[in-house]
């Protein structure tokens, strides 16, 4: 609405993207059967940053497609992330340590994100600032993923060697 779109199209394509968000989060996770999961989480995350991109240099050209595209890498990462640290460590006890990090601060994030928005948005007047503050935050992500190879870790975290009798 605030470029001049309808109330009924700004609705249809928050529609639509929750219908991505459905799609990716149903077709991303079936190809997700590798051990290392971090590039087809880089994939939902590229497809998000194209989104969010998209929003902030082209808003009124194929906004639509924006939408679509990023609602399905939003609904695609979602269960990729929840899933992901059971691949970083093959003992459960540091395995759950660090899903239970992960969903903390990532629900602590999810929490603040509409108050950030809202607060971004009175701030600046338009969506802007809060579509450049999602995409910052999604090559954040990117960074971590990327930042994060389990074959990189200590001896610590390995699987414990079976003991011989």
């Amino acid at each position: 609405m605030q470029l001049g779109s309808s109330a009924q199209f700004s609705g249809s394509l928050l529609a639509l993207m929750t219908v991505g968000q459905a799609a990716g989060a149903l077709i991303l996770p079936m190809f997700a059967r590798r051990q290392d999961r971090r590039v087809l989480l880089l994939a939902a995350l590229m497809l998000q940053l194209i989104g969010f991109c998209g929003f902030i240099w082209m808003p009124l050209q194929m906004s639509v497609l924006w939408a679509v595209v990023c609602g399905f890498g939003l609904g695609g990462a979602f269960p990729l992330c929840l899933v992901l640290a059971l691949d970083h460590s093959p003992q459960p006890a540091i395995a759950g340590r660090l899903v239970a990090f992960m969903q903390g601060i990532g629900f602590i994030v999810a929490g603040l994100s509409p108050y950030l928005s809202g607060l971004l948005r009175s701030l600046s007047g338009n969506f802007l600032m809060d579509w450049i503050f999602h995409a910052l935050l999604v090559v954040g992500l990117m960074l971590l993923t990327l930042r994060f190879v389990p074959s990189r870790y200590p001896q610590e975290w390995a699987a414990p060697a079976a003991e011989h009798r």
